[in-house]
């Protein structure tokens, strides 16, 4: 089949990570598979991109533009079909779909979700459906937050021909709250990020002085400033340490700001943890494996999931995790990570206090890490999906790519009849 697929996102977040993670693995196997990616982005194609038959690049231009046309056409074209039940007089509602005709794609994998075709079959992933989960957190609730994301993502899942999440857990929710038959959802766990398995042993000189920035032990959490993050509960663990057992531990935390950074700092100020806890703002990918080298563990205490990317990278450098125990999260971890309450800084207090004394405890869980950091790599991921995508064709067989279907109109419905 002729697979399409928008290139993955450039900034280095979670989300981010995943699809690069994913679009590699993709790129690594799709010769072993009888399908061309077609891929699709504002950028030219990279040099060093393999010239075979299997890869196409198509450079696409003005997609703002487009969007705001596509945007037009989509309200419409509602109109027509909530309120007259007409069928819609455009065809494409998406800035892509003329892209998707024009090359014949039969089947679209969305690696970015906001890239929805109108009419190509499409598989997208999910890690998370967080306004679903926490709907009362502000960024799921203010400012019409929540009615967004159901639109988007309600639709986006309803509508694709194959869901795939990370986890059995993940499966469940997406059942439970879109009613999807399970026969359209597959589990692929997802991938350690590919430079967490390949950084070298050695730190480099950037890497060795974001860490000396920190001046002392550390426990390191790499997360934006969202409230979900849970924060709070890793800055109350770092009070009781200090307080009940005299153990003065940094924090430092990376990320950049989405809304909650001020109350952050405003109960840092609270806490008196002013000297104890250090923002290190977006950092790139070589400072990014100098803090976990450096740190005591990971320290995870997010309410959302699933699926998390930051265990994986810290699995694969070597970086003890303790982690929230969320539902799904002994699935993602495979025994691998320190599991506490997500909202008991007491208990979290205890395994980072049992981390910082027990080196021989320590010592086991980065052995537990780097093998569960090595059981799904970006190549396995991409087999995976394109063996998936590739049982679909029996279905995808039944129409050919491009076709129209006339409208049928109804005019009697105008007139309640």
């Amino acid at each position: 089949m002729r697979i399409g697929l928008q290139a993955p996102r450039k900034k280095g977040g979670g989300a981010e990570t995943f699809e690069q993670e994913l679009f590699e693995g993709l790129l690594a196997a799709v010769h072993e598979h009888p399908h061309t990616l077609v891929i699709f982005s504002k950028h030219p194609r990279p040099a060093d991109l393999a010239n075979g038959d299997q890869i196409k690049w198509i450079r696409v231009g003005s997609v703002g533009w487009r969007n705001l046309a596509a945007n037009a056409k989509r309200l419409i074209n509602w109109g027509l079909n909530h309120l007259f039940h007409l069928p819609s007089p455009f065809r494409n509602e998406h800035w892509i779909d003329a892209y998707l005709h024009d090359q014949q794609i039969e089947f679209f994998l969305n690696l970015v979700p906001e890239t929805t075709p109108t009419e190509v079959p499409y598989m997208v992933f999910i890690w998370d459906l967080m306004h679903r989960i926490l709907p009362f957190f502000p960024e799921c609730s203010q400012r019409g937050a929540w009615v967004r994301r159901e639109a988007r993502l309600g639709q986006m899942i309803r509508r694709a021909a194959i869901v795939g999440v990370g986890t059995e857990t993940g499966k469940q929710e997406v059942m439970r709250f879109y009613q999807v038959p399970e026969n359209r959802i597959q589990v692929l766990p997802f991938p350690t990020p590919r430079f967490a398995l390949e950084a070298g042993s050695s730190l480099t000189p950037a890497q060795t002085s974001i860490a000396g920035k920190i001046g002392g032990e550390y426990v390191f959490f790499p997360a934006n400033f969202h409230a979900h993050k849970n924060h709070a509960t890793l800055l109350h663990a770092i009070a009781i340490l200090r307080d009940r057992h005299g153990v003065i531990l940094q924090a430092a935390l990376s990320g950049e700001d989405w809304g909650n950074l001020a109350h952050v700092k405003e109960m840092i100020g609270r806490l008196g943890l002013g000297r104890q806890v250090h923002f290190m703002g977006f950092v790139s990918r070589e400072q990014l494996i100098g803090l976990y080298r450096g740190a005591l563990a990971l320290v995870f205490p997010s309410l959302l999931g699933p699926d998390n990317i930051p265990p994986l990278e810290a699995f694969g450098l070597g970086c003890p995790a303790i982690v929230a125990d969320i539902p799904g999260a002994e699935e993602q971890m495979h025994g691998a990570a320190l599991l506490f309450p997500p909202t008991d800084e007491s208990a979290l207090a205890e395994a980072i206090l049992k981390v910082h004394k027990d080196r021989e405890f320590r010592e086991s869980l980065i052995v537990q890490g780097r093998m569960r950091a090595r059981q799904f790599s970006s190549q396995d991921v991409g087999q995976a999906t394109l063996r998936i995508i590739g049982e679909f064709e029996g279905i995808r067989r039944c129409w050919a790519s491009g076709d129209h279907y006339p409208s049928r109109y109804n005019v009697a419905r105008l007139f309640g009849e």
